[in-house]
């Protein structure tokens, strides 16, 4: 009970920290009648920050909108990417449930629109309304139990999995676990399809310059073997993991970008003596693509992890992909001593020595190699087409 007491707060405080960053996103705060087309469909996210659930749907509308979809987005949150999201679709922030359900009903009976894409499992809570409105609701679920426990979502992920229409899981193995969590299994809703890569890599001279300033900036990452890590700087990520990796390695380079949480105020003491270990901060594309371009592989250090877009993102740049098993369904994208590398655990042992693995003898160009032939799978757009074919044919 203390618990959900405490997630709740910790919910408000972060609602509110929003809105006093973000206090232009009041204009999204009501119906937005003069851009909506007909016969649309509803796409439905719980935060607009610059994350993986809100980068997901942000470029699920794109593709959307390019394939001539009309589309409307609502979020429950003030955030960075609500701007953004309303350069490509008509936006609203609803901060209630009676809010939810006016604005459907007002989509369904004046729009023609009748259904709706529900981005995680934290958006379960509201699938109820859009079913008792006649939506065809397809529900995307991305956490494993591990954070469905953490963000005390089990009530909302039993009422996605109990009214929707369509599941999507990105993996077998968080389809398995997820289910078994909430002790639910439906017949005939539930598929598994990867998302894909919908990271947008920029053209070789833009790749080239940004590398250049990226150098210019940190002139002792010049001629190294960078070992590269991507992520928000939490517990669950593993950052203190890969900070304790790259001491047990001095003669590689360990270079992190991501979002810095406060978890990370908690690795000073490893940081101070760690001569090679370099945290990037939060990076946009082309400076996120510099430093993949840089790097010689992609370490996933993840406590738990569904399935992140940074392996797909890797892909892109040829990096082979060190990941643990027991983190999440890496184990379903990673082919192990082919395209990288899969430790039983994540520390910082077995990572060291996958390293080496790959470091060692001709490990590197043949699993580089193998990385060249499978490039072009996991396409965002096939993704996207498998969501519509189920709403186009009821998934038959």
């Amino acid at each position: 009970m203390l618990d959900q007491i405490l997630i709740g707060v910790k919910r408000i405080v972060g609602r509110i920290k929003n809105i006093i960053r973000y206090p232009s996103d009041y204009k999204f705060l009501k119906f937005n009648s003069g851009r909506v087309k007909q016969d649309g469909i509803v796409l439905v996210i719980h935060e607009s920050n610059r994350l993986g659930a809100s980068l997901l749907l942000l470029h699920t509308a794109e593709e959307l909108k390019r394939r001539g979809e009309n589309i409307y987005i609502i979020t429950f949150q003030f955030g960075e990417l609500n701007r953004e999201y309303s350069m490509i679709a008509p936006t609203q922030i609803v901060f209630s449930k009676a809010n939810f359900r006016n604005t459907l009903k007002k989509l369904e009976h004046e729009y023609g629109y009748n259904k709706a894409l529900m981005v995680t499992s934290a958006v379960g809570e509201y699938v109820k309304i859009a079913h008792e409105l006649d939506y065809q609701i397809i529900s995307e679920i991305h956490e494993l139990p591990v954070v469905i426990r953490q963000l005390g979502l089990e009530s909302a992920v039993r009422q996605m999995i109990l009214y929707s229409d369509k599941i999507i899981f990105p993996t077998l193995s968080a389809k398995k676990e997820v289910l078994s969590y909430v002790n639910l299994f439906p017949k005939n809703k539930i598929y598994v399809k990867k998302q894909g890569i919908y990271f947008k890599k920029p053209n070789t001279q833009v790749l080239y310059d940004e590398s250049s300033k990226l150098i210019t900036k940190y002139p002792m990452l010049k001629n190294k073997n960078i070992i590269i890590g991507v992520g928000n700087t939490s517990r669950r990520k593993g950052i203190d993991i890969f900070i304790k990796t790259a001491k047990k390695l001095p003669q590689y380079f360990f270079i992190w970008a991501g979002r810095k949480e406060n978890y990370y105020n908690t690795m000073q003491e490893y940081i101070k003596d760690t001569n090679n270990f370099l945290y990037l901060g939060e990076l946009d594309t082309k400076e996120l693509s510099a430093a993949y371009r840089l790097s010689s592989i992609l370490l996933l250090t993840s406590r738990a992890d569904t399935l992140p877009s940074t392996i797909f993102e890797a892909s892109l740049f040829n990096l082979p992909v060190i990941g643990a098993i027991s983190s999440g369904g890496v184990r379903e994208v990673v082919k192990d001593k082919m395209t990288g590398f899969l430790t039983e655990e994540a520390t910082p042992e077995q990572f060291t020595k996958a390293i080496e693995y790959i470091f060692s003898s001709n490990n590197y160009n043949r699993i580089k190699d193998n990385l060249l032939k499978n490039s072009g799978e996991n396409s965002f757009s096939n993704y996207i087409s498998f969501i519509l074919n189920l709403y186009n044919t009821n998934g038959q």
